[in-house]
């Protein structure tokens, strides 16, 4: 009866055995699972950690560069703006200088005109160069006949860098300094030149008047770009 017993034992315990084997077989398995998916898992989160990284360094990157271009763009507003005002500002000042300055030579001029062939007149060997009064005077028309011309080369030269500058008022720019030349000479010569200086007179005023126009119109244009 004994020998039976053990024998059945020895029978059953390779049986018990093979069970707890495949038992620590199967919970190898699911350590190496769980340690793979972990490994996973963290793998997914580092990804996802780069993937946000990249997109918040692009997105930082887009946004530096956006704001230096409306920095740039600003400055270059800022400058254009300046460089808009100074033209404006020269075009003007050479406007109303030139309208003033030949408005007061021209009548001033003429009276002296006059009065120097009213003198020759009276003597016929009446000369400037003898008369300190007129000689003063038409040194100081030379002069301002000089600055005035230097005036219309500025002017010149600030319509042209905008082309704006028509070929008909150069022409009429620069016949007002002919004309007044031409004065210059008719005074030494004592010649009238009444018909000239009047002439010279409502060119400015009509020059004057189309510089203005043409001026409201750059404006215009300006503050529209802008």
């Amino acid at each position: 009866m004994q020998e039976q017993q053990t024998q059945a034992m020895a029978l059953q315990q390779p049986k018990d055995q093979k069970i707890y084997l495949d038992l620590q077989h199967s919970t190898d398995w699911v350590v190496v699972i769980s340690v793979i998916a972990s490994a996973l898992i963290s793998f997914i989160g580092f990804l996802i950690t780069i993937y946000i990284v990249k997109k918040s360094t692009e997105s930082q990157i887009k946004s530096n560069k956006d704001l230096i271009q409306s920095q740039e763009e600003s400055k270059k507003m800022e400058l254009e703006t300046s460089y808009h005002k100074k033209w404006f500002d020269d075009v003007v000042e050479c406007i109303v200088e030139m309208e003033s300055s030949v408005s007061e030579w021209a009548p001033t001029f003429r009276g002296v005109n006059l009065a120097l062939l009213k003198e020759k007149e009276r003597n016929l060997n009446f000369e400037i160069n003898h008369n300190e009064y007129y000689q003063n005077e038409v040194e100081k028309f030379y002069n301002d006949a000089q600055r005035i011309f230097r005036n219309i080369k500025k002017l010149i030269i600030l319509l042209k860098i905008r082309n704006i500058l028509s070929q008909s008022l150069e022409c009429d720019l620069l016949n007002v300094q002919t004309l007044m030349n031409n004065q210059l000479k008719c005074i030494t010569k004592f010649e009238d030149g009444s018909e000239e200086n009047q002439i010279i007179y409502l060119k400015n005023l009509a020059i004057a008047d189309e510089l203005q126009k043409l001026l409201n119109s750059e404006l215009n244009k300006f503050k529209k770009a802008a």
